[in-house]
């Protein structure tokens, strides 16, 4: 499974960079050369210029590759993208395109990314992040923050409390961080709940 993945891939590298065999290499002499099949999966509507780049890329990486791989395509809505998703992580489709939105199932943080492709245009963009996205983005953000400041101080308590334990002793140091993190929690707890 993982050689057919890493022949995938390498056959891909070859036909985009244009290195496979040159036209007058020796063929095989006994024309049974191993034929590995790469299951290609994704979703084209047909007679589109989506269906014409699947095959395409078909055609190059057989052509390329002088027969030695087949590639199966699955491409007209025979997986969905959970589906294709499984087939990736499983090891049965070897390549696979995600839409945006599957994308941002998986990692939500990518819906900032291509959310301002969606308009028409920017005047659109700008009220519908100013009137709906505003509050979500927000709190994303304020949740981040949280992480983001945990981090920063780290460093910083470090360089402190270093500088106080080495100069008063590492248990007055411990004291200090305990104290400091009970007066946090005793203060969390008496403010109000509403």
């Amino acid at each position: 499974m993982r050689r057919g993945l890493l022949l995938a891939s390498c056959a891909a590298m070859a036909v985009a960079a244009g290195c496979g065999p040159s036209a007058d290499a020796p063929q095989e002499a006994d024309g049974a050369a191993e034929v590995t099949e790469i299951t290609a999966a994704g979703t084209a509507f047909p007679n589109t210029i989506g269906e014409t780049h699947w095959f395409t890329f078909q055609r190059k990486v057989e052509e390329g590759t002088r027969g030695r791989f087949r590639v199966r395509m699955l491409v007209h809505g025979q997986f969905s993208e959970e589906q294709i998703a499984a087939g990736l992580r499983r090891g049965r489709v070897q390549i696979g395109n995600l839409s945006a939105m599957m994308t941002s199932t998986l990692v939500p943080e990518t819906a900032i990314l291509y959310a301002p492709f969606l308009f028409e245009s920017e005047e659109e963009a700008d009220f519908v992040y100013d009137h709906f996205l505003t509050e979500l983005f927000t709190s994303l953000l304020a949740a981040f923050g949280a992480f983001a400041a945990g981090y920063l101080a780290r460093p910083i308590g470090a360089l402190v409390l270093g500088h106080i334990g080495d100069r008063l002793g590492r248990m007055t140091a411990l004291t200090l961080v305990i104290s400091v993190m009970g007066g946090a929690t005793i203060a969390i707890g008496l403010l109000p709940g509403y």
